[in-house]
């Protein structure tokens, strides 16, 4: 696939800063919402479905569970609840990290936004990385920051 914008206005390509600002700040919320975008762009394993399941019983049952009274029972179903929601955590990892690589590549050199060449200054060459153009902002550079503020604003929100 070619790196041409989706849209060019200008020098800008709105919907993919658009597009990036969303994603770098919905990466964030991963363990919360990859799950849902997993099982929607691709078939669900049958494991994955059972995992889904068994986790929903045992924090049901850890609901009933008194932590001070049966504290060791309850430590050892939330360690399985963990271990449980970890795996499923770590394939959603994958797909997100395959989405980012995908736009990193096919679009490294188109700039997300081109503003005045001194508005950035003097992190314009970092801003502007790899696109190469003055005044650019670059989807690498984006990214590291979108993803960056979401993962504070998720810190805040848990």
């Amino acid at each position: 696939m070619d790196s041409k914008p989706m849209s060019t206005n200008g020098g800008q390509n709105l919907s993919l800063f658009w597009f990036v600002t969303i994603y770098g700040l919905f990466a964030a919320f991963v363990p919360t919402f990859t799950n849902i975008i997993v099982s929607l762009l691709s078939y669900d394993s049958e494991r994955n479905i059972n995992l889904r399941k068994q986790i929903k019983e045992l924090r049901l049952e850890l609901g009933n569970i008194s932590m001070l009274n049966e504290f060791a029972k309850y430590t050892r179903i939330q360690r399985k609840v963990d271990k449980m929601s970890e795996e499923l955590k770590s394939e959603s990892k994958i797909a997100l990290g395959l989405i980012m690589a995908y736009l990193m590549w096919n679009y490294r050199n188109t700039p997300l936004l081109v503003l005045s060449s001194n508005i950035f200054y003097p992190f314009g060459a970092i801003l502007s990385f790899p696109t190469g153009i003055e005044g650019a902002i670059g989807i690498t550079p984006w990214l590291v920051v979108v993803t960056c503020i979401g993962r504070r604003l998720e810190r805040h929100v848990s």
